[in-house]
């Protein structure tokens, strides 16, 4: 994931706590932070005026009145884009899905095609499927690898479809690792 997109996903988070006295550690909003980025990400909000740290300094911060304009306007990620469309956060390391006006950001992007080439292998050399099915799940295989790609949403009817094909049953338990590293 891009340090802009952590930097945007940080400051939704602490656009959530804006109401209240609480200061965040930015490892708190985005748990797979490093010590260095939660540093890092921490002086860049502070240091442009779009966070405030507590008197005794340190990494932890609350919004300020510019970073709360910055998060209704546009987004560091996605130009033109408020960062308060990112709509769901989920804070389990590896598995964050963050969806923006459309757009998805899969931080564990690599991880997922590399899943995808394995499982498109091992569907070369499955013989307990019929040769009309392995084009279907290889063509299916593909449009996930490119909705990663362009960061799009991958439709849940397509994993339902899956679900049907009883011809696929020995890759189900592979699809389904796949759908738990895309959803988390």
């Amino acid at each position: 994931m891009k340090e802009k997109e952590k930097i945007d996903i940080v400051l939704r988070g602490l656009y959530e706590y804006r109401n209240t006295k609480l200061f965040v550690y930015p490892k708190t909003i985005l748990p797979s932070l490093t010590a260095a980025e939660d540093g890092r990400i921490s002086s860049f909000l502070h240091d442009g005026g779009l966070a405030i740290r507590p008197g005794n300094g340190g990494y932890r911060l609350k919004i300020t009145a510019k970073g709360v304009m910055y998060c209704e306007g546009d987004s560091q990620t996605f130009p033109g884009e408020p960062v308060i469309t990112i709509t769901q956060v989920i804070n389990s390391p590896g598995a964050t899905v963050i969806t923006m006006t459309g757009q998805v950001v899969y931080p564990n992007g690599e991880n997922i095609k590399r899943e995808i080439e394995s499982i498109k292998h091992d569907l070369r050399a499955a013989q307990n499927l019929s040769a009309t099915m392995i084009p279907l799940l290889d063509e299916f295989l593909d449009d996930i690898h490119l909705r990663i790609e362009d960061r799009k949403k991958i439709p849940l009817l397509s994993w339902e479809w899956l679900n049907r094909s009883d011809t696929a049953v020995s890759m189900v338990d592979r699809l389904k690792n796949l759908h738990d590293l895309i959803y988390g």
